[in-house]
């Protein structure tokens, strides 16, 4: 998580972040003990390298309950793209950069 456009995100910063963020937003949904999640990692820091304009907010579910209520977070990793505050789409499990990528296109 070295780019600049890849924030961690909590309960206590998440609406701040949100509303300042008129661009896309992706959500990703994680936690330590996920190897899917931890697969993502790279992929996500590709996506902050080839969109810049994208902020990538990673959330700990271990450590923020409320918001994997909130997005109703059933199942790691969970990728939520959202624009101007409203959830736009959802991806549920490991995925490629290209299939990533197909669901920025649609939003950008």
């Amino acid at each position: 998580m070295s780019q600049n456009n890849i924030i961690e995100i909590n309960e206590d910063n998440f609406k701040k972040i949100i509303s300042q963020t008129p661009n896309l937003v992706l959500l990703d949904f994680w936690a330590d003990w996920c190897v899917p999640c931890k697969l993502m990692f790279p992929i996500l820091d590709e996506i902050c390298k080839k969109y810049p304009n994208i902020v990538i907010g990673k959330i700990n579910i271990e450590n923020n309950h409320d918001l994997a209520l909130q997005f109703n977070i059933r199942s790691i990793p969970t990728l939520i793209f959202l624009k101007n505050e409203i959830v736009k789409e959802q991806l549920i499990g490991q995925h490629s950069l290209k299939e990533i990528e197909n669901f920025i296109s649609k939003f950008l």
